[in-house]
């Protein structure tokens, strides 16, 4: 079975590596982007089943970063990670359509809750052969 694509767009290290080694666990093919600019780049070349986008980052706003990506006729696909979850920041999103928002620190139940009762399907065959 074909697993959920997942781009990461999380700067600091150690976060990104903790997210990385959950959504691997959850059976999600993970390409990490520690820049918001990066993360651009790797979107012009492929596509992902769901966007993991950090607001603060060092080279642009996350959410700046979804704009350029194009991600606002998807943003079902969006799901907005930070430690900064403030009323300007989630209006800002959901001015973009996006309604999918996890806070820092990121939990392992908050990931499974994301994922749709499609990609239900896809997680469980995985992570049972974990």
């Amino acid at each position: 079975m074909e697993k959920i694509k997942i781009l990461l767009i999380e700067d600091e290290p150690n976060v990104q590596f903790m997210m990385k080694e959950m959504l691997e666990f959850l059976g999600c093919d993970v390409t990490p982007a520690s820049l918001a600019s990066e993360a651009v780049r790797y979107s012009e070349k492929n596509t992902y089943d769901y966007y993991f986008v950090d607001i603060v980052m060092p080279d642009m706003d996350g959410l700046e970063a979804v704009e350029r990506m194009l991600l606002m006729d998807i943003p079902e696909k969006v799901v907005v990670i930070s430690a900064n979850l403030n009323t300007v920041n989630v209006e800002k999103a959901r001015r973009l359509g996006i309604e999918k928002f996890v806070a820092k620190p990121v939990k392992m139940y908050d990931l499974k809750r994301i994922f749709k009762e499609k990609d239900d399907e896809k997680l469980h065959s995985d992570t049972e052969n974990h």
